[in-house]
């Protein structure tokens, strides 16, 4: 599990109110958002993309940073 991954969740969650919005924007279940923040599930690229919209970041810069601590 990546510690950024889990921030990044978090940050959409504050973002979006509840981790149950966040789910909805991306058009998933909130059990699989959280199988994401558990490490239980990887999150597609399209995800990490969905997630850095709506935290209100850098989507390009985010979808780097992400993916390099997943590959380790």
């Amino acid at each position: 599990m990546s510690k950024e991954l889990v921030e990044l969740i978090d940050h959409a969650r504050w973002k979006a109110g509840s981790y149950k919005a966040v789910a909805e924007k991306m058009g998933i279940s909130a059990g699989r958002l959280s199988d994401f923040k558990h490490g239980t599930r990887i999150p597609s690229t399209l995800n990490i993309c969905q997630l850095a919209d709506i935290a209100e970041l850098n989507v390009a810069e985010t979808l780097f940073q992400i993916l390099e601590k997943l590959d380790t």
